[in-house]
């Protein structure tokens, strides 16, 4: 046999042994129950986007809750939670929010969401719903850079912050296969600082061939990003220097963008009042209001406060939303409103 036959006959060879390993690692894999996407309908607003890992596309959502109630969630053709009965809203101001599932409201009707209830009470003053569900704010201030660079006018930029954001802008967040057109891992755009002290961003992880296909791949996927993140956890836990340096960082990139666009940012601390409370501290270098809403449960002692869809979730339900738009609306007319 010719050296070329031999050759030929190795690589033939080869790919049938890895043919026959990704048929045998196929089968193991879906007999122990792993799948290539979830099939459930929680993110099904969301694709995949290289900057930020994904981003809500528009759509109508609805579902029941245990009890019987319908939940909708709309979100625009600009990837807005819709926020008003109508998308185009004549207002002497505008005011961008921006923040996580809480800000977004997951799993709350429309008319439920602490942004819904600020433009009922202001009816001048138009609040634009940007929240993103699992967000930190290295993907809240490219979002709202990208917003911006549309050419959209705001006057304001709210930014509702919680206690995990400064993890989540350090570390590697992933969706677990919930995000449809994204395939089963995506991780999320992240920062850092580099030996000079300066801000980096580390980009979101691609999306890789065959991940929505081939179970072996979305496996593989899956060992990867968790190694990832148990790495970055651990070394946010240990190094707290680390995430205040690179949050209060993302802060003033936020406060700069707002400048350049001719608006104001306010951040708006949600949920721990230990959070809060370290948030004020940063004030001593942060040139821009900060106001704390608390958690939302006053009032509340016999309501199911984190409990949306019939399910305890971790979320904060309307009853919540309601108390913050109190005090947010409470802010807002001491600050912002004529």
């Amino acid at each position: 046999m010719s050296v070329k036959a031999k050759t030929l006959h190795r690589a033939l060879l080869a790919v049938a042994a890895a043919a026959l390993l990704l048929i045998f690692s196929e089968v193991y894999l879906k007999l122990e129950g792993y799948s290539p996407h979830d099939s459930s309908a929680l993110w099904r607003f969301d694709s995949y986007n290289p900057v930020m890992g994904w981003e809500t596309v528009s759509g109508v959502k609805r579902h029941r809750e245990v009890s019987g109630k319908e939940v909708c969630e709309t979100v625009w053709r600009d990837g807005s939670r819709a926020s008003r009965p109508d998308y185009d809203k004549p207002a002497s101001k505008r005011v961008m929010l921006i923040g996580c599932s809480y800000t977004y409201g997951w799993q709350v009707s429309d008319e439920e969401t602490w942004a819904w209830l600020l433009n009922e009470r202001f009816p001048d003053i138009a609040f634009d719903n940007y929240g993103v569900y699992a967000y930190g704010l290295c993907q809240s201030l490219a979002r709202a850079e990208q917003i911006l660079e549309r050419g959209q006018k705001y006057d304001w930029i709210v930014y509702a912050a919680m206690h995990d954001h400064p993890f989540r802008d350090v570390s590697v967040f992933h969706i677990l296969g919930k995000i449809s057109g994204c395939g089963p891992y995506v991780l999320s755009r992240r920062a850092s600082v580099n030996r000079s002290g300066d801000l980096v961003y580390l980009p979101c992880e691609p999306r890789w061939p065959g991940d929505d296909l081939l179970i072996s791949v979305n496996f593989a996927k899956r060992v990867y990003s968790a190694r990832l993140q148990r790495q970055a956890h651990q070394r946010g836990s240990i190094d707290r220097q680390l995430l205040h340096s690179v949050y209060f960082k993302l802060l003033d990139s936020l406060r700069d963008l707002a400048q350049r666009h001719g608006c104001r940012l306010a951040v708006c601390g949600l949920d721990e009042e230990d959070w809060g409370n370290a948030l004020e501290l940063g004030q001593r270098h942060l040139d821009f209001p900060f106001f704390f809403v608390g958690n939302g449960r006053e009032g509340a002692a016999d309501a199911p406060i984190f409990h949306v869809s019939g399910q305890m979730s971790g979320h904060p339900s309307a009853l919540v939303h309601a108390n913050w738009a109190k005090r947010i609306g409470d802010w807002v007319e001491a600050n912002i409103s004529e």
